[in-house]
């Protein structure tokens, strides 16, 4: 295989992997699921994928006897893979006969994030711009779960600390609660 096109494909790799890994961090911010099951979904897709695939990424380092660059490659690419999809699929893929229901969940903290944004003046300077605030209340669920959940400005401001606020939910394909605002 020509050393250009290798080159070329393992860029292309790196970008898609990059992109879906950071689609994926967006939706696991408005999914209910414990950061244990991602470290498990990681290990059992790196096992997995091992013996299927380990052999066919020896083109990514230009090594015909497969050494231990391209298994650690191979484990980290697919373990990051599987994670993302399984978000991504849990997220995009409801669950099978279930809808949307509304839920009572303690409202434990209130914070509010500020955020710093700029605008571009001239080539290379950028200027303050001021100031806007990501919202967000740590729930507790009926079930006992914790989660951090973003949420708008209004149910923000209707939400009081030690009180309940109801929030949207909705269980993906995996069984996970994922947050429909």
């Amino acid at each position: 295989m020509k050393k250009g096109f290798s080159d070329k494909m393992e860029i292309a790799l790196i970008l898609a992997g990059l992109f879906v890994c950071a689609l994926a961090y967006v939706l696991f911010e408005k999914t209910v699921m414990s950061v244990w099951m991602l470290v498990f979904v990681f290990c059992i897709g790196a096992v997995v994928m091992s013996p299927l695939l380990g052999r066919r990424w020896s083109w990514v380092d230009d090594c015909d006897s497969g050494g231990w660059f391209t298994v650690v490659w191979h484990t980290i690419y697919t373990g990051l893979m599987s994670v993302s999809l399984f978000v991504i699929a849990n997220y995009y893929v409801p669950f099978p006969g279930c809808c949307v229901y509304s839920e009572e969940v303690y409202v434990e903290k209130k914070t509010m994030e500020p955020h710093r944004k700029t605008h571009r003046v001239g080539k290379h300077r950028y200027v303050s711009d001021g100031v806007y605030y990501e919202y967000c209340l740590e729930v507790v669920f009926n079930d006992g779960t914790r989660s951090t959940v973003s949420v708008p400005h209004a149910t923000y401001y209707h939400a009081r600390q030690g009180g309940k606020v109801e929030l949207k939910l909705r269980k993906g394909i995996f069984g996970f609660v994922v947050l429909s605002l």
